[in-house]
């Protein structure tokens, strides 16, 4: 009984990771269109040749087990697939993806008014 229930705990999260390697194959295209950094475009392509390798050993696992390979949503990757169009109709990297060294400074609170002198 308990090794069914694995196997099924198994089955999904595989079903999950390929929902989201799909997903992802789907997004790197307009994320490498967005990119402005020619080395940054190079990367989401290079990433697209090494997601569509998982995506083929992943239907090689589904075949061990004699399933179909076959994808349900999982939270995660639809969240990230909403910011990827959100970001790439804009043509630039959104500013969370970059790391904090990159972005302009935000003004502290002290560069305000005091709420007593308004």
């Amino acid at each position: 009984m308990a090794g069914k229930a694995l196997e099924d705990l198994f089955h999904d999260m595989l079903k999950d990771v390929y929902y989201a390697e799909r997903k992802i194959l789907k997004a790197l295209p307009k994320m490498a269109k967005g990119a402005q950094s020619p080395k940054l475009k190079a990367a989401f392509e290079k990433h697209h040749d090494e997601t569509e390798g998982q995506i083929e050993r992943l239907q090689q696992v589904f075949e061990i087990f004699g399933k179909a390979p076959s994808a349900r949503p999982a939270r995660p990757s639809t969240g990230l697939s909403r910011k990827v169009r959100k970001s790439s109709t804009n043509s630039r990297v959104h500013p969370r993806w970059m790391p904090a060294s990159w972005q302009r400074p935000r003004p502290s609170n002290t560069t305000r008014w005091p709420a007593t002198a308004r």
